[in-house]
Formats: structure tokens, C-alpha cells, sequence
């Protein structure tokens, strides 16, 4: 469980907040955040500022999903938001394998992430004349069968993938293995 208390809040929400607002300036189509950065005020921040550009820019802006890395709810799960142009909420998708790790010096392997409601939620971005867009979150694409059965059957354009940054050199092969076997004809 992350313990968002245990961090200034106020600035951990303004430090996510400015390089979506960043972003969003410099005409970015798509935002993905990582994973567990986004506590309630960090999630309410990126709001804010999608609402402050969307009014300052007029609505000329190219802005059609934020991604909002994914939060660490109080009922055990870690959750992404999707955002739209306006900062409404328009998705959510629950992550589905939980983090373990081997144990050191022991045969097994020690549970880092509990979640209470795996995979319930998982909601699917359409954007027209470009495709689907399918949420994961870390391990649910290095672990594999969750996202690969989804991939399997909706053949999204883009994998969007929340990950801890520690954990994305275990990607690349994984990614290149399902481009090769959903999306190169």
C-alpha cells in the first residue's frame, strides 16, 4: 500500500501538475503518468490544470486523453484514471497482477502489492480515425495474460502503460513480442 501521507501533498501535486500543463502548451495529444504518483490532490491538480489550459487556450488545443498514472485507492486497489480534453473523468482501469518479487536467500516469492478487486474495471479509449487505446498498468503487461487476452481480442492501436520507473527496462521485450504477434501483418 502507498502511503500518500507520508508526502507534502501541496507540492507533489504542483510537481505534477506543471509538466502536464507543460505538455498540454507544447501541443502533446496523449499524456501517460506513472504509476503511484497520483494521490487525490495529484489527481485534482492534473484536473485543474487541464480545465486552467483548456480555458486559457480556448479549446485550440490537441489535448484528447491524460492517462493519469494510477492511484493507490483507500479500498486496496491501484486504479488509473482517464481523463478527456475538459479534465472529466471519461475511464478507470483496475490493475489486474499484483506486484511480487523473489525472496532473497528463500524459494517462493513475497507479495509487495495486495489488490482487493483485480482487473475490475477496465475501460477502453476510442478515439475516431485512430483506434483503441487499451490501459495497463505495469505488471499486468510483463505478467502478460490479462492484457494479452485483451490485446488478443480488440487489437488496440496503443498499449497505454502506467509503470514505476524502476520496472520499465523489463518492457521492451515484452512489448516487442506482442507488436510482433497482434500488430505486424
Amino acid at each position: 500500500v502507498v502511503d500518500y501521507l507520508k508526502c507534502d501533498q501541496i507540492q507533489l501535486a504542483e510537481r505534477n501538475g506543471r509538466p502536464v500543463e507543460t505538455a498540454i502548451k507544447e501541443g502533446s495529444n496523449i499524456n501517460v503518468m506513472p504509476e503511484y504518483v497520483v494521490s487525490q490532490e495529484v489527481y485534482h491538480s492534473v484536473q485543474k490544470q487541464i480545465r486552467k489550459c483548456h480555458r486559457e487556450l480556448r479549446g485550440e488545443m490537441g489535448l484528447m486523453l491524460v492517462f493519469a498514472g494510477s492511484t493507490w485507492t483507500k479500498d486496496g486497489n491501484n486504479v488509473m484514471r482517464i481523463l478527456d480534453a475538459w479534465g472529466e473523468e471519461v475511464g478507470e482501469y483496475y490493475k489486474y497482477s499484483p506486484y511480487v518479487k523473489p525472496k532473497k536467500e528463500k524459494h517462493g516469492f513475497e507479495c509487495c502489492e495486495v489488490l482487493s478487486s483485480p482487473g475490475k474495471c477496465c475501460d477502453i479509449m476510442a478515439i475516431e480515425n485512430i483506434g483503441l487505446f487499451l490501459p495497463a498498468i505495469c505488471r499486468d503487461v510483463i505478467d502478460g495474460e490479462y492484457t494479452e487476452e485483451l490485446a488478443h481480442y480488440l487489437l488496440p492501436v496503443f498499449i497505454i502503460i502506467a509503470a514505476w520507473s524502476p520496472s520499465l527496462a523489463q518492457f521492451a521485450e515484452r512489448q516487442r513480442e506482442m507488436a510482433n504477434k497482434y500488430f505486424i501483418s
